[in-house]
């Protein structure tokens, strides 16, 4: 049960619990907030996406040769500076083009950043893996009302708020390590 009050362990799951939330439903905010207030096609909205999920599938493909020989903790920091900075690009550049170059960029460094992270908590107390991956699972369940909270607040304020909301949690991921 000592696993559960780590220090370690906690932040490690908060940082899952708010790096979780640049998932899917940020990619259906972002269509929506593209279509609806950039006035893109659903085309050009879901080519962003595209960009977003090609690049992590470079991220995890390139995994080795973009990190090296960094430590977990400069390898999170640089990757989620990176994550802070192209996500806001990727979601209000006026030029689609600059869009789709952010968010292929956001999906390489999502993709280090997501490996590194799980490779870290896996690696936290050896021999107790399950353990400490399942902790983490659970406090990180706590995100799961944020796209409820997200919505609310789309329909109240409109989705740019919604999507503001997420470049939050986004700039959480760095700081929060």
């Amino acid at each position: 049960m000592a696993i559960i009050v780590e220090r370690r362990v906690l932040l490690l799951a908060l940082i899952m619990g708010l790096f979780a939330l640049l998932d899917e439903p940020l990619a259906a905010f972002l269509i929506a907030f593209l279509e609806r207030d950039h006035h893109q096609t659903a085309a050009a909205a879901n080519a962003v996406v595209l960009a977003w999920v090609v690049g992590q599938f470079g991220g995890f493909s390139l995994y080795d040769r973009l990190v090296g020989q960094r430590s977990t903790g400069s390898t999170m920091r640089s990757f989620a500076i990176v994550m802070a900075l192209s996500l806001p690009i990727a979601i209000f550049a006026p030029a689609l083009a600059v869009q789709i170059a952010a968010a292929l960029v956001f999906g390489v460094s999502s993709a280090v950043f997501y490996a590194t992270l799980q490779a870290d908590i896996l690696a936290l107390r050896p021999g107790r893996a399950g353990s400490v991956s399942a902790v983490v699972s659970l406090i990180g369940m706590a995100g799961m009302g944020f796209p409820l909270a997200t919505g609310a607040l789309s329909d109240a304020f409109g989705l740019a708020a919604g999507v503001a909301l997420y470049l939050e949690g986004d700039a959480n991921d760095y700081f929060g390590k």
